[in-house]
């Protein structure tokens, strides 16, 4: 089984750097550092397609977004061309639970004897539950604060039926969370009937890799959705751990996607 775990670091976050290479080292974990890019200095002009991801996205990409697709493509290409048969894609803001390793080792191996069928397994993704519809409602409120608008205000009946299916879902989501871990050692893969964001930490297998690859040939989607959008177009096998076990730090570290101060991390993460 060939399996190299990958880590997503920018030369001029060194403290990231830290924090990651302190928890990797503490796990038993090698790893290998792929250099960030920057997307304030990249030059993305043969590798993105800002008219059709414009068209597909409604917006084209911010540089920070390009620079973190092209991170995770880099890497993606690079285990293609290795034959790699598992990848482990971690960016340097996520904390780890000691027992990763062991969570790793249990899904490879069910992996391997076929006791599992994920191509794509996150360990990474936004907190369910109670603490989802508060993030939602935040969200929502942002969105009309920036940008109000009659047309959007029409959209109130809408949004309340999304409200409605999104408690529907955190109900399933967080009862379920509290089932795995009575009964699971570790928890295990599961589906999630809506999609799922953020790319912080996930496994990737070969079959997997070239679904991605196939959807993104050049830059169109944010690495947080890429996923989502080769499950519906390539039928890639997409399975989120439950429960959650690895969070993105975003108190810790500054965050480019909540830079609002009435943002408080421990409300929603």
């Amino acid at each position: 089984m060939k399996f190299k775990i990958f880590l997503i670091n920018m030369k001029k976050s060194p403290e990231r750097l830290e924090f990651m290479s302190n928890q990797l080292h503490s796990l038993g974990l090698p790893f290998f550092i792929q250099e960030g890019i920057d997307g304030k200095t990249f030059d993305f002009k043969d590798v993105y397609d800002e008219r059709l991801s414009t068209k597909l996205n409604g917006s084209p990409l911010a540089l920070v977004e390009k620079g973190c697709a092209m991170s995770h493509k880099l890497i993606l290409e690079k285990s293609f061309s290795e034959e790699l048969d598992y990848v482990l894609v971690l960016e340097d803001d996520v904390e780890l639970p000691s027992n990763f390793e062991q969570i790793l080792d249990e899904e490879l191996n069910k992996r391997e004897n076929k006791k599992t069928t994920w191509e794509y397994l996150a360990f990474n993704y936004p907190t369910v539950g109670l603490k989802f519809i508060k993030l939602w409602l935040f969200l929502l409120k942002e969105q009309f604060i920036k940008t109000p608008s009659l047309f959007l205000y029409t959209k109130t009946p809408i949004y309340f039926i999304k409200f409605l299916v999104i408690v529907m879902f955190s109900i399933f989501e967080g009862s379920r969370d509290i089932i795995y871990k009575k009964i699971y050692k570790y928890g295990r893969p599961a589906k999630f009937y809506r999609p799922l964001y953020l790319a912080g930490c996930y496994l990737v297998t070969k079959e997997g890799i070239k679904k991605l690859l196939n959807v993104q040939e050049k830059l169109i989607y944010p690495a947080d959705r890429i996923q989502n959008i080769a499950r519906v177009k390539k039928g890639l096998k997409l399975f989120h751990f439950v429960p959650l076990v690895v969070k993105q730090r975003r108190d810790k570290f500054e965050s480019t996607m909540y830079q609002n101060k009435d943002y408080v991390f421990s409300k929603y993460d």
